[in-house]
C-alpha cells in the first residue's frame, strides 16, 4: 500500500499565513494575535518551515514590547540564528574574496542578500545557504579556485530517479548551480544562471547594483529583479511548504515602494513564458497577504495570453496534480520537469527537434558517459517500476517514445561507436554539432543567404561561444549592414529593434548565444564594441555636451577596464566618444609608491594635454576604479542640469573627497576648497583644461625635484580653487571601487 495524501506544496496552510501575518504586523496588539495562534499549536510541535519564521516572531513581539512566557525560547532561537547567520556570513565573504582575487565577477541573491539589504535585522532571516551567481564563462575556474581553497563539492542524491554524481560531466547545461560546503560545514550554492530554467542572464547583469557586504565589494540584484527572483523562485512545489518567499517579498515591496519598476517586471515575465506564475504568485501576496501589489499590474498580467507550455510548466513547478509520493506520479513528474528544462534550452527550435534532442538533456541529467547508455537507463526504470505504470497507459507511451527517439536521434554515429572503444560522450557530440553548425553557417554565406545563416546561431544556445564565435559572428553583422540593415548600438535594454534593425545592447554581458545576430537584438560586452562598424549609437541625452570621455588605465589591468566599460553601460554612456587611454608602469626614481604618484600626474597631464588638441569644448576624465552610484537616473538628471544652467566652471569633480573644506554654492553643486580632492572623475572645458594641464606639468617637475607629494595632481591643482570656479557636486555620482591596489598589494578600500 503507499501514500497518496498531499505532501508539501507551494504555498503556505491557512495557519501557516496566519503566522506570517503575525510576524509582520506592526499592530500593537500583536502579541494577542500570537497568544491566540498558539493556542492550537506549540513550539515543542512545529515543523521547519514554521522554525525558520521564529527569529522574526521574536524581532516583532521584542518591537511591541510583548509580555509572553515565549519569550526566553525566542529569544534563544533568534540568537542561536544570529550566530548561525554571522557565521555564515563569513564563510560568503571569503568566498567572495577568493573569487574576486581573480576578478571574477559576482551578485549575491537570495537570503544572504535580502537579509542585508531588506531587512530591517539580518538576524531575523533564517538561512542554511549562502547564494553567489558568476558568468558562465569563470563557472570552471571559480569551481577550481573554491576547491583549492577548501571547500568541497556536497553530495546529492538526484531527484528520487538516480543517485549521480555531485557534479555532472555537462553540468552547466544540465545544472543551474552546484552547493559547495566549507570546513566550518556552512554550505554556498554557486550560481551560473539565475533559474534553473531560464539560460539567459544578460539584462539581470545589466541592472545589477553595487552592494559592500562586509569587506567585499560585489553585486546584487535590483530591486525589480530581485521581487522577480523571489516570486520565481518561492512560487514552486516544496516538500516544506514555502514561507520565507512570502516575507522577502513583503520586505522588497516595503523598501523599495515606487523603485520597483512594474512594467520591466511584466515584460521580463512574457519575454521568458513566466507570466501565469508571476501573476499567481502576486495576486496571492495581493488578496491573502495585504501586500501592496498595483491593481494595474494584476490586470496588465491577465491580458497578457498565457501559452501551453506556461500552463504545462506551472502544473509541473507548482506539482499541480503530482501532489502525492506514489512512484508513478514522482517518476513522471520529474521526466516532465526535465521536459520543461529542455523546452528552455531551445525555445526557438520546432517541437519535432526538441523531441530529436531531449535525449541529450535527459544524458546530462542523468550524467551518462556515452548517449548509447540511456534506451538502456530507460529500459531499466520501465522494468523496475512497471508495476507503477502497467496502469498507466500514457506512461508506458511516453517511456516507450522516448526510448524510440534516444535511439533514432543518434543513428549516424553507430560507425564512429563501433570504432570507438570508450564510445561518444555527450561532450563530443556538441563539440560535433559546433564544428558542423559553424560549416553549414559558411556554406549559406558562401550563397550569399545571410539571413538563413544568421539563424543557424540559435543553435549555440547549450554549445561553447568563445572569442572565435563572436568573431565568426562579426563578419556576418557586417554583411547583413552591407545589404542595408542598420546595426544600431545602444545600452539601453529596453530598447526594442524596428523595422531593418539589429539592435545591440551593450553591458555587462558574459559569452552565451544571445551575443550572436539568430534575431534582431543581442547582447555583448563593450569590450567588443570597437569590433564593428554601427549605423548609430544611442545614449542618454545628458551625455550630449561631453565630446569625449578619456578612460586611464593601467594596460596590465584589463579587468579595470572592462568594469569601467561595464559602469558607463550602466550609466548609458555613449561608448562610441571613450578614449582608452592605456599606460605602462613606469619606473621614474626607483620608489614604488613615490612612482606611482608622479606617474599619474603625468598620465593626466597628457591626457589633459590631448584634448586641448582636440576639437571638443568639454571632456570627462576617469579613472578605471571609478563605479557609479545605484541612483543613475538621479545621477543623469543632474548631469543634464549642469550643462543646461551653463555654469562658468573651470574644473567639475562628478567624485569627490569627503575630506576638507567645502561650501554652499547652490542646489545642484559646492565650491570645494580641500587641500587633497581626487582625479578619479571630472569635468573640463577648455579653459579649464589649459590651467589644469600648467599645474599637472608644473607639479610633475617639482615631484621629481622636491620629492614631495604636495604636488601630486590631485593636490597641487588645489590653487585652482582660490577663483571660486572649482565645483563638485553635492550628490556624488560615484566613488573609486574597493579594489585590488597594483601600487600598494592590496585591496584598498574607502568609500571616496
Amino acid at each position: 500500500m503507499h501514500i497518496t495524501e498531499n505532501i508539501g506544496g507551494c504555498l503556505p496552510t491557512q495557519k501557516q499565513l496566519e503566522l506570517i501575518k503575525i510576524c509582520l504586523s506592526e499592530s500593537p496588539n500583536v502579541a494577542a494575535a500570537w497568544g491566540e495562534w498558539k493556542k492550537e499549536s506549540n513550539l515543542e510541535s512545529i515543523d521547519d518551515s514554521v522554525f525558520r519564521l521564529l527569529p522574526m516572531l521574536y524581532y516583532t513581539l521584542q518591537r511591541a514590547s510583548a509580555d509572553d512566557p515565549d519569550m526566553q525560547k525566542l529569544k534563544g532561537i533568534y540568537k542561536r540564528n544570529l550566530f548561525c547567520n554571522q557565521m555564515l556570513f563569513h564563510s560568503v565573504e571569503r568566498v567572495l574574496g577568493v573569487l574576486h582575487a581573480k576578478n571574477i565577477p559576482t551578485i549575491l541573491l537570495k537570503g544572504v542578500a535580502l537579509s542585508y539589504v531588506y531587512y530591517p535585522d539580518p538576524y531575523t532571516r533564517a538561512m542554511v545557504d549562502g547564494d553567489v551567481l558568476i558568468p558562465l564563462d569563470r563557472v570552471d575556474e571559480a569551481i577550481d579556485l573554491l576547491l583549492e581553497n577548501g571547500w568541497q563539492i556536497k553530495a546529492h542524491s538526484h531527484a528520487h530517479v538516480v543517485k549521480t554524481m555531485p557534479l555532472k560531466k555537462n553540468y552547466k547545461q544540465s545544472s543551474h548551480a552546484c552547493t559547495f560546503v566549507d570546513p566550518k560545514g556552512y554550505e554556498l550554492d554557486l550560481h551560473w544562471r539565475l533559474f534553473p530554467e531560464y539560460c539567459d542572464d544578460g539584462v539581470f547583469w545589466q541592472r545589477a547594483v553595487p552592494l559592500m557586504f562586509r569587506s567585499q565589494p560585489t553585486l546584487t540584484l535590483s530591486h525589480t529583479d530581485h521581487l522577480f527572483h523571489t516570486c520565481m523562485h518561492g512560487y514552486r512545489w516544496n516538500l516544506l511548504h514555502p514561507m520565507r518567499w512570502i516575507v522577502d517579498a513583503h520586505m522588497i515591496v516595503k523598501k523599495a515602494g515606487d523603485q520597483i519598476l512594474w512594467p520591466s517586471l511584466l515584460e521580463e515575465a512574457k519575454k521568458r513564458e513566466v507570466s501565469l506564475r508571476l501573476f499567481k504568485s502576486l495576486e496571492f501576496l495581493q488578496k491573502e497577504c495585504d501586500i501592496h501589489i498595483p491593481a494595474s499590474v494584476l490586470e496588465d498580467l491577465q491580458k497578457i495570453p498565457f501559452s501551453q507550455f506556461e500552463h504545462f510548466e506551472y502544473a509541473v513547478v507548482t506539482k499541480e496534480k503530482y501532489m502525492t509520493i506514489e512512484p508513478k506520479s514522482v517518476i513522471l513528474w520529474h521526466f516532465k520537469r526535465i521536459w520543461c528544462a529542455h523546452r528552455r534550452l531551445y525555445p526557438s527550435s520546432s517541437l519535432l527537434l526538441q523531441f530529436f534532442t531531449y535525449p541529450t538533456t535527459l544524458a546530462n541529467e542523468f550524467n551518462l558517459a556515452s548517449l548509447w547508455q540511456l534506451p538502456l537507463l530507460l529500459f531499466r526504470i520501465t522494468i523496475k517500476r512497471f508495476r507503477y505504470m502497467i496502469s498507466d497507459r500514457f506512461a508506458m507511451f511516453f517511456f516507450m517514445l522516448i526510448t524510440l527517439f534516444s535511439v533514432l536521434s543518434y543513428s549516424p554515429l553507430a560507425t564512429a561507436l563501433n570504432n570507438s572503444d570508450d564510445g561518444i560522450s555527450v561532450d563530443d557530440f556538441r563539440v560535433l554539432n559546433r564544428e558542423q553548425l559553424l560549416s553549414s553557417i559558411n556554406e549559406l554565406v558562401s550563397q550569399n543567404k545571410i539571413e538563413e545563416a544568421c539563424q543557424l546561431y540559435q543553435y549555440f544556445d547549450c554549445l561553447l561561444v568563445d572569442e572565435s564565435i563572436i568573431e565568426h559572428s562579426n563578419g556576418l553583422i557586417d554583411k547583413l549592414r552591407e545589404t542595408g540593415r542598420q546595426i544600431i548600438a545602444t545600452t539601453d535594454p529596453l530598447r526594442e529593434p524596428k523595422d531593418n534593425e539589429l539592435v545591440i545592447v551593450y553591458g555587462n554581458y558574459h559569452h552565451a548565444h544571445n551575443n550572436l545576430p539568430y534575431s534582431n537584438k543581442i547582447w555583448r560586452h563593450p569590450l567588443y564594441f570597437k569590433d564593428l562598424k554601427h549605423s548609430k549609437f544611442e545614449y542618454d541625452p545628458a551625455w550630449e555636451s561631453i565630446g569625449v570621455v578619456y578612460i586611464l588605465n593601467l594596460e596590465e589591468r584589463v579587468d579595470r577596464y572592462m568594469e569601467i566599460l561595464s559602469e558607463l553601460c550602466r550609466v548609458r554612456a555613449p561608448l562610441n566618444r571613450i578614449c582608452h587611454y592605456k599606460v605602462k608602469r613606469e619606473s621614474i626614481t626607483g620608489d614604488k609608491s613615490f612612482d606611482a604618484h608622479a606617474s599619474c600626474t603625468k598620465n593626466h597631464g597628457n591626457m589633459v594635454e590631448d584634448f586641448l588638441k582636440g576639437i571638443h569644448q568639454t571632456c570627462l576624465i576617469l579613472e578605471d576604479d571609478v563605479t557609479f552610484t545605484a541612483d543613475i537616473e538621479g545621477n543623469l538628471k543632474r548631469l543634464k542640469l549642469f550643462f543646461d544652467r551653463q555654469y562658468d566652471y573651470e574644473v567639475c569633480l562628478l567624485n569627490s573627497s569627503k575630506y576638507h573644506e567645502i561650501k554652499e554654492y547652490d542646489d545642484l553643486l559646492l565650491l570645494s576648497y580641500q587641500e587633497c580632492t581626487t582625479c578619479s572623475a571630472y569635468l573640463l572645458n577648455r579653459k579649464g583644461a589649459e590651467k589644469v594641464l600648467f599645474y599637472f606639468r608644473d607639479g610633475y617637475e617639482k615631484l621629481i625635484k622636491l620629492r614631495t607629494t604636495h604636488y601630486v595632481c590631485d593636490r597641487y591643482w588645489a590653487e585652482m580653487q582660490k577663483n571660486n570656479k572649482f565645483f563638485l557636486f553635492k550628490t556624488k555620482f560615484g566613488y573609486q571601487r574597493c579594489s585590488f591596489s597594483s601600487t600598494t598589494g592590496n585591496t584598498e578600500c574607502h568609500f571616496d
